[in-house]
């Protein structure tokens, strides 16, 4: 790929919604079969195309590509074992604002591991949302942001078109929500340490809380526990210190050379053989005095 398009992907991944202008043949399908491979086999971009034709001319280039892609619509809708291709291993799945929106696909929107597996949603020929997308002719095109509903925020929306002018951009930018979804950066996470009685429900409750936040986000949660090296609790509390980590998921190991002073948040979860555990673990919240620390215990 040229420069432009890594960056565009690189930024896709990042979680950011993106508007890409570029003219016929300079390379729009890359962006989304760039994004199906390096996603992975695990992974889905979904591409929403406004013809069938285009839907089918595409899924056959990218699985030239050794991408498996497929296109739905109502003349391959009852292939075997389409539907669940599309839940479970495609790559890519090409289909019409009115197929996502339909009730046929809604039974895929309510597949928790599907909804998982989503990188990107792509609207392809995006200046059709403001050129058809109208009362009386293809409605369904102002409609695209309900999809936002079944993503969720962090899921990345990437219009893509040759053409756009200034009220084509205003009228995608409206019509997908752009500017809606709130962007998080490391600074609106306070310093925090989580307290569990375990390694396990440490690493469990990093996943747990990594999918809850955007991808830019998901490094800024770790795990501390006793099974580190002492040049890893190290660099460990180095990056705590420093704001690198901000979210730390720790056993009583983390309170062993703990000196922040400006940890906002202390939350123990379960309660430990001895109250004094607590204790000792709430010492950790505002050390430096002019920090308000707030300590929870759960149990």
């Amino acid at each position: 790929p040229e420069d432009w398009q890594a960056h565009l992907i690189s930024c896709v991944f990042g979680g950011y919604d993106a508007i890409f202008c570029a003219g016929t043949g300079y390379g729009k399908s890359l962006i989304f079969e760039g994004l199906a491979a390096l996603g992975g086999k695990n992974k889905l971009v979904m591409v929403i195309c406004p013809l069938k034709s285009l839907e089918l001319d595409q899924a056959k280039s990218a699985s030239a590509k050794g991408l498996e892609a497929i296109a739905i619509n109502k003349d391959t809708m009852r292939t075997a074992g389409l539907w669940a291709r599309a839940q479970n291993s495609a790559q890519l799945v090409y289909l019409s604002p009115e197929m996502v929106l339909s009730d046929s696909f809604s039974k895929l929107w309510k597949d928790t591991k599907f909804r998982r597996r989503l990188t990107a949603v792509v609207i392809d020929e995006a200046h059709c949302v403001d050129e058809w997308g109208g009362d009386d002719f293809r409605p369904k095109y102002q409609k695209l942001d309900w999809l936002h509903a079944f993503t969720g925020k962090e899921i990345p929306f990437v219009a893509c078109t040759a053409t756009c002018q200034t009220r084509t951009f205003n009228t995608i930018w409206d019509t997908l929500g752009y500017g809606a979804r709130p962007f998080w950066g490391v600074d609106d996470l306070d310093n925090s340490i989580l307290y569990f009685d375990s390694k396990t429900a440490c690493h469990k409750a990093v996943d747990t809380l990594r999918k809850c936040l955007p991808s830019h986000l998901q490094s800024a949660v770790y795990a501390f526990s006793a099974n580190l090296s002492p040049s890893a609790k190290e660099r460990c509390w180095n990056r705590f210190a420093e704001g690198t980590y901000r979210i730390l998921c720790a056993t009583d190991a983390a309170g062993m050379g703990c000196d922040v002073p400006d940890v906002k948040n202390i939350i123990s979860f379960g309660c430990p053989n001895a109250f004094a555990s607590v204790i000792q673990r709430w010492g950790h919240a505002g050390r430096d005095r002019t920090t308000q620390g707030t300590c929870l215990l759960l149990v």
